[in-house]
């Protein structure tokens, strides 16, 4: 009686075969071509950063911080960028410059200084009865309808800039 001991030797090479088709799929996945970056983002005293805005200049990438200052940022295309950090009650921060090269994890880790947002001051003036505008010690504008055309791509400010004199749009 002959037996054939053929049949675990193509059993084995069809798993060998199936690891390898694994592992160039593995491969695929990991060679996307794309960039990832992360990092944290923190104050002048090391405290993270929350809700800061880190964007990849000229493109449609960016997210907030989380409550940890920390922030990932995937499929970011290969090249050379400049990437923003901010926020609100902080000055701006910058790193110019940066080459992405595909299938590559990038940390960068920024720091901000404080700068508090400092209002002017405002005047607000009422009148609870009607007064002629000769008698009143400062000036009164009225605008009309017919002054403030509704255009679909302006806004309030840009419908009465040059309107009122002295009237001052601070944007």
């Amino acid at each position: 009686m002959r037996y054939c001991r053929c049949v675990p030797v193509i059993a084995v090479a069809t798993v060998a075969m199936l690891a390898i088709d694994a592992g160039q799929a593995d491969a695929q996945v990991q060679r996307s071509g794309r960039v990832r970056i992360t990092g944290v983002v923190t104050d002048a005293q090391r405290a993270p950063v929350e809700n800061a805005n880190v964007t990849v200049r000229g493109t449609s990438y960016g997210v907030s911080t989380d409550a940890q200052g920390r922030f990932t940022i995937i499929n970011v295309p290969e090249g050379l960028y400049t990437i923003d950090v901010r926020r609100l009650g902080f000055g701006q921060s910058v790193r110019d410059n940066v080459t992405l090269r595909a299938d590559s994890t990038y940390t960068f880790n920024f720091q901000l200084n404080s700068n508090p947002t400092q209002l002017e001051q405002v005047v607000v003036t009422g009148s609870g009865e009607e007064t002629q505008t000769l008698k009143i010690p400062y000036t009164v504008a009225k605008l009309t309808a017919e002054d403030l055309p509704v255009m679909p791509n302006m806004s309030a400010a840009g419908a009465i800039q040059g309107k009122v004199a002295g009237a001052q749009i601070i944007r």
